[in-house]
């Protein structure tokens, strides 16, 4: 055994001896182990400890059974520091590793909690801001509908005033028109035709003035009634048939399988009559036909004017119900019909819809049916 435990051990003498390997001073006379072999420790196991520097090492040793003078079992164990130190350092690394581990780990679940902390947080600050803009744009649009309003009725009550004075200088001019056509002789042609020009120009603007008068007029729902929505229809194409263009070709298509709308009959009447001449005017220069159709769908009533003209241009579109506005040539156009459409429609409870292209125009008018309509 040597400076690593290792020595020569033998026989001598009858005495067991353990030897260094080398006579170096560092592991000569470290060992003094003998067994001595008499009859008292005959058979009997003899140890002893060894040190040499940080080790420590134990011998032991056996006589054998067979031959106990002179076999021996020698039997040398040293202390397992050196063995154990590697894995002592193994599993301080493997401990700090994982710790490492788990600390990233709870790191990472930190990060990643707080992340989506802040992402909910960000979505509840986006949802907020979405919430305040939809009020915000519903706000604008009520204020824009109130202005809407408050333009309509100051328009209402300005075209009342100026209807109630035109209408009373119209009112002579007819009359002093008739009088001077009773009066002038009939060779005096000329003069007789002036006189018809007066009337004539005077009965239009009484017409305008009328429009004015129906679009000014705020309420008249005490004079709703029961309608038949399919004799209206018939008798409102009877008295628009005299201003039917020459090319121009009027389809109807009525089915309201005797259903009834409550409403104002003149009213009605002058919302679908509007709608026609409307629909005459743009289809009377290329020629085509006006199709109205009527049909009852469970309890609504859905009137149909459609023309094969030439559309409604789309910056025009969003004006089209605005009072006084009008794209027509100077003198065949007021601006009104289709705003006293609108005003007829909204107190009557009735959705107008428009679809408008190249190939024509349509107004599609919904209203309830029955007494259930009633406004």
């Amino acid at each position: 055994m040597d400076a690593g435990l290792h020595a020569i051990i033998h026989n001598h003498d009858g005495t067991v001896h353990v030897d260094p390997t080398s006579g170096s001073p560092s592991t000569t006379g470290v060992f003094n182990v003998e067994i001595i072999v008499n009859a008292e420790r005959r058979g009997k196991i003899v140890t002893d400890t060894i040190r040499h520097g940080d080790t420590t090492a134990r011998i032991a040793v056996l006589p054998t059974a067979f031959n106990e003078n002179k076999t021996f079992v020698i039997s040398i164990y040293t202390d397992d520091t050196r063995l154990r130190a590697p894995l002592k350092i193994a599993s301080i690394r493997l401990g700090a590793y994982t710790g490492m581990i788990v600390a990233g780990i709870a790191l990472l679940f930190f990060l990643l909690t707080k992340s989506i902390m802040r992402n909910n947080e960000d979505r509840k600050e986006l949802e907020l801001l979405q919430e305040k803009t939809e009020k915000t744009e519903e706000l604008i649009r009520q204020t824009k509908e109130l202005a809407h309003h408050q333009r309509l009725e100051s328009i209402g009550t300005l075209t009342s005033s100026i209807a109630h004075e035109f209408n009373n200088l119209l009112t002579p001019i007819m009359g002093y028109s008739l009088m001077m056509l009773e009066k002038i002789p009939p060779e005096e042609t000329d003069m007789y035709d002036g006189a018809i020009e007066i009337y004539e120009a005077s009965k239009k603007a009484k017409d305008i003035i009328s429009r004015l008068n129906q679009f000014s007029r705020k309420d008249q729902s005490s004079t709703f009634k029961l309608v038949n929505p399919e004799e209206l229809i018939k008798h409102t194409l009877e008295v628009v048939k005299p201003a039917k263009p020459e090319n121009v070709e009027l389809k109807s298509d009525i089915s309201c399988n005797g259903a009834w709308i409550y409403g104002n009959e003149t009213q009605l009447s002058q919302l679908i009559l509007n709608l026609i001449l409307n629909a005459f005017q743009a289809t009377e220069k290329k020629g085509g036909s006006v199709t109205v159709s009527a049909r009852e769908n469970e309890d609504r009533l859905i009137l149909k004017v459609a023309d094969t003209g030439c559309g409604i241009p789309e910056e025009v579109l969003p004006h089209i119900f605005e009072p006084f506005y009008s794209t027509k040539e100077t003198g065949k156009g007021t601006g009104l019909g289709l705003a006293i459409v609108q005003q007829i429609a909204e107190q009557h409870g009735a959705e107008i819809d428009v679809k408008t292209g190249d190939g024509g125009t349509e107004f599609t008018i919904t209203v309830l049916t029955g007494p259930s309509s009633k406004q």
